[in-house]
């Protein structure tokens, strides 16, 4: 996740865009279904098929990543420059407008996505508590799974001492 997570404010930054956050959403007012990313990606095809489309749900993703506060930044820039992104009773709107140039600038979504509300909702559960990974990396296969990908192994906090400082566990055993 981290190195997508590179990408998207490298790309972003490139771009002149304020903030980050590229993922496959609904476009702004009553917009259908947009694919969307930031490069590079395995599609052949361009992946910012809409330029200046952001999605919230793709920065809070980053919560599960060493950028974790440089999202949680993110997401309040997106909130705090435009308000009707976020709802206080449904959370972030699928797609924010940000590319100052397009006609549509600073429009959002009528929708709220289920899919991406549900992964906000994760990424914040594990960013508080490391739940999710810890629970998922307690099964052997996903851990081999890592392993063959990453070529590392995984260790996650399991308590926090009294000066707030994580002490870390290999979950699972070689």
């Amino acid at each position: 996740m981290s190195p997508a997570t590179e990408a998207q404010i490298a790309y972003a930054q490139d771009e002149g865009y304020l903030v980050w956050g590229f993922s496959d959403c609904f476009d702004v007012a009553a917009g259908g279904y947009v694919q969307q990313g930031a490069p590079p990606v395995a599609s052949p095809s361009w992946p910012e098929t809409r330029p200046g489309l952001i999605s919230p749900h793709a920065s809070a993703l980053a919560l599960i990543t060493p950028r974790a506060s440089g999202a949680i930044s993110n997401l309040q820039v997106i909130s705090n420059t435009w308000p009707t992104a976020y709802d206080t009773m449904y959370g972030f709107r699928d797609s924010v407008m940000i590319k100052v140039d397009d006609p549509n600038y600073g429009q959002v979504s009528e929708r709220f996505s289920a899919l991406n509300q549900e992964w906000i909702f994760l990424a914040l559960l594990n960013a508080q508590t490391e739940f999710i990974w810890t629970y998922f990396y307690q099964d052997e296969g996903v851990h081999n799974a890592h392993l063959a990908m990453y070529r590392q192994e995984v260790y996650l906090p399991i308590v926090q001492n009294a000066n707030n400082v994580s002490v870390y566990k290999n979950i699972v055993s070689k």
